[in-house]
């Protein structure tokens, strides 16, 4: 049951088996910059056109918290924990309506197959839906990528019968919409952290 206001985090850590999802931070710029700058295999599958520079990266993420209109926005490191190095990252966005979110992550090519953006998700899903009371957590994937719907579907998203067309630079391009409900999320077996640190702002921010 959620309450009239959404919750805020002031912290968050998640564990899983290969990942952990914790705030971005600028000191994680010098390991992401080469996972993601110039590499066409990941910005393909991204409306961003990632950081032309490493300050740039870094300074993009001075903040893993930012306030919107209707609720915040976040974005989280996900790390590698074999080698403790952010491996990517992935955003949950309450940014049209309350208690709605979207996701949307990337993972460097050296760490796909290995079921680190599969886990990445079941743990943002846990986030949002046990400790932000989230209604609904959407995401959007290119017509194609069909790794990120694999991912998706592990996790019980549910993918929309028609595609829509979004404008990016070069042109447009369809993509498909996938959705996972609460009420769909809490009559599954999802995935649960091996340990978590989620802290909420007492009154919000």
């Amino acid at each position: 049951m959620t309450s009239g206001r959404q919750p805020t985090l002031s912290w968050v850590e998640l564990e899983g088996e290969r990942a952990l999802l914790r705030p971005v931070r600028p000191s994680d710029a010098e390991h992401a910059f080469p996972l993601i700058h110039g590499r066409r295999e990941v910005l393909d599958g991204l409306i961003w056109q990632g950081p032309a520079t490493l300050t740039e990266l870094a300074d993009h993420w001075m903040h893993w918290a930012t306030p919107g209109d209707v609720g915040f926005r976040y974005l989280f490191a996900i790390v590698d924990k074999p080698s403790a190095r952010i491996c990517g990252t992935i955003g949950l966005r309450f940014h049209e309506e309350p208690f709605h979110g979207d996701t949307g992550y990337w993972i460097g090519s050296p760490f796909w197959g290995q079921g680190i953006g599969t886990e990445a998700i079941g743990l943002l899903s846990h986030l949002a839906f046990r400790h932000l009371e989230a209604r609904t957590v959407g995401a959007e994937v290119f017509l194609g990528n069909t790794a990120s719907c694999r991912v998706l579907e592990k996790n019980h998203f549910v993918r929309a019968a028609e595609t829509i067309t979004r404008e990016v630079e070069g042109g447009r391009r369809e993509e498909w919409v996938y959705d996972l409900d609460r009420e769909r999320y809490l009559t599954l077996d999802p995935l649960q952290p091996l340990a978590e640190s989620v802290l909420l702002e007492p009154t919000g921010r």
